[in-house]
């Protein structure tokens, strides 16, 4: 990011003495799932992105696994509004809550208030939120053949109904299976390019399997689709997303998504030839702190694209660039 992303990241970003290390919950022995932590280590660095683009306040609504952990709230917190209350909670509306966007990050502080049912059902939350964060479950179950329709129309059921819990201008983060992105057929992409605009997508590998040699066959990656809802009045852009693009995987042609194939850095891993319904594939990769950084480049990138296009929190202007300082003597 540029010097003002990053005089940003030092106040309140993951660099930040007061944030725990990805990882560390589980040293604490207070969480003991991999999935979470890697979810942390995406959010340490979400956060900082999202606040370079003017999302800094505002009312945050979350749905579906682990999105209190997508919020930013460290992993050894979520025990805080008690297991029942959590359980509760998940069982009846897939960890449905508000809060309002702390002004600082980590979230130690955020009050996340659990809802009763979806926030979806729940008239007063749609076009009412700034940021909202989504789980999206199933998401790392593997398609078997034939079922690429049912997982993609499953995926964007849920995208949509959080689309529709923003405001014009606000924003969706959603970790989603990558058969949204991948199914051969783009009319439901085309769904959500009527109302929303892509700031931009990451594929993540999945962790090898234990006691499975690196080559086995991977699970599922895990896509972070991140959609902006467009304003009233303006312009439809042309979308990469929509449309499936042709490459090459170890000697093979197959298909990728068009958002993919301009932005290849995006896919956080080595492809591989898909079986059980997937195009393409990802292999498992071992080093998440590797991984982690690699989403902060990709962030940062995601970042400074949408700015050019303009899809930044309605009414953000971006602080003006420091002016150089040119040190005499040096010719300059």
């Amino acid at each position: 990011m540029d010097a003002t992303d990053a005089s940003h990241r030092r106040s309140d970003g993951p660099a930040a003495a007061s944030t725990p290390r990805p990882g560390q919950a589980r040293r604490n022995g207070v969480e003991h799932d991999d999935g979470i932590v890697d979810v942390w280590r995406l959010a340490a660095r979400l956060w900082p992105a999202l606040r370079a683009l003017g999302y800094r306040s505002g009312t945050l609504g979350g749905r579906g696994g682990d999105a209190d952990i997508l919020a930013g709230r460290p992993p050894d917190q979520r025990r805080h509004d008690g297991l029942d209350a959590l359980a509760r909670a998940r069982r009846e509306a897939f960890g449905s809550f508000v809060a309002q966007i702390p002004a600082r990050y980590p979230h130690v502080d955020i009050t996340i208030r659990h809802q009763a049912r979806d926030l979806v059902t729940m008239p007063e939350h749609r076009g009412r939120l700034d940021v909202v964060l989504q789980g999206v479950p199933f998401k790392q179950w593997t398609c078997p053949p034939g079922a690429a329709r049912i997982f993609a129309q499953h995926a964007t059921d849920f995208l949509r109904g959080g689309l529709l819990l923003t405001r014009r201008g606000g924003i969706s983060i959603n970790l989603v299976h990558q058969q949204f992105l991948d199914a051969p057929t783009p009319g439901l992409r085309r769904q959500i390019a009527r109302r929303a605009d892509l700031v931009g997508a990451l594929r993540l590998p999945p962790r090898p399997v234990p006691g499975h040699p690196m080559g086995h066959e991977p699970a599922p990656p895990v896509d972070v689709v991140v959609l902006r809802r467009r304003p009233l009045g303006a312009a439809r852009p042309t979308h990469t997303f929509v449309d499936l693009a042709t490459t090459t995987v170890d000697g093979h042609t197959t298909t990728l998504n068009g958002y993919y194939a301009r932005h290849p850095g995006n896919v956080l891993g080595d492809l591989v030839p898909g079986r059980k319904g997937h195009p393409t594939m990802l292999a498992p990769v071992a080093d998440r702190e590797g991984l982690g950084v690699q989403i902060e480049h990709a962030l940062a990138r995601m970042v400074a694209d949408a700015t050019r296009r303009g899809l930044t929190a309605p009414g953000f202007q971006r602080p003006p660039e420091p002016a150089q300082r040119h040190e005499p003597g040096l010719g300059l």
